[in-house]
C-alpha cells in the first residue's frame, strides 16, 4: 500500500490498547463486528462495489480519536494438505511423490473511517510452497491486487 502512495501507520499498538480500556472496548466491538460483515462479503463480493456493505458509523468513535481516513482490515489463514487428505482427494500421486499442497486465503479491506462504508475489498487465494518462498507464494498476488485499489 505504501508503493500506491498511502501513508500506513499502525494505530492501535498494544502499548495504546493497554492504556485505554474504552477504545480497546470499542475496537473489540467494531472486530467483532466486522468478522460478520465479512462472511456477507465473502458470499456476494460484488456487492462491495455497489456499496452494499458497511460497519455503521460506530467507526467514527475510533477515528475521533486517532484521526485516520481508512481502516484496514487484514485476515489470512492458510491450509496445507494431510498425506490421509490428499488421498481422500484423489490426490494419491502427490502422496506417493511427498508433495503436499498448500494454499493461502487472504482478505484486505478498507473501510471509510467516519462512514463505516466498505471501500475495498480484495479476496486472494495463493498456492504453492508458502513456508519456503512467502515473498512469492503470498506477496506477490496480494501486490497485485492491491494495485486495484480505485483511489
Amino acid at each position: 500500500m505504501k508503493e500506491r502512495g498511502f501513508n500506513v501507520q499502525p494505530t492501535f499498538t498494544e502499548e495504546v490498547l493497554q492504556q485505554s480500556g474504552p477504545l480497546r472496548h470499542a475496537l473489540f466491538e467494531i472486530q467483532r463486528r466486522y468478522e460478520d460483515l465479512a462472511a456477507a462479503m465473502d458470499r456476494n463480493p460484488s456487492g462491495v462495489a455497489k456499496g452494499r456493505f458497511s460497519l455503521g458509523d460506530r467507526v467514527a468513535g475510533l477515528s475521533l480519536a486517532l484521526a485516520p481516513d481508512a481502516f484496514v482490515f487484514i485476515r489470512a489463514t492458510a491450509e496445507m494438505m494431510t498425506p490421509g487428505k490428499q488421498a481422500l482427494d484423489g490426490q494419491l500421486l502427490n502422496v506417493i511423490l511427498g508433495q503436499r499442497p498448500r494454499s493461502v486465503f487472504s482478505h484486505i479491506c478498507l473501510v471509510d473511517s467516519v462512514t463505516g462504508e466498505v471501500l475495498f475489498l480484495s479476496l486472494t487465494v495463493a498456492k504453492g510452497d508458502f513456508l519456503s518462498d512467502a515473498e512469492k507464494v503470498v506477496g506477490e498476488p496480494i501486490v497485485r491486487a492491491l494495485q486495484k485499489i480505485p483511489f
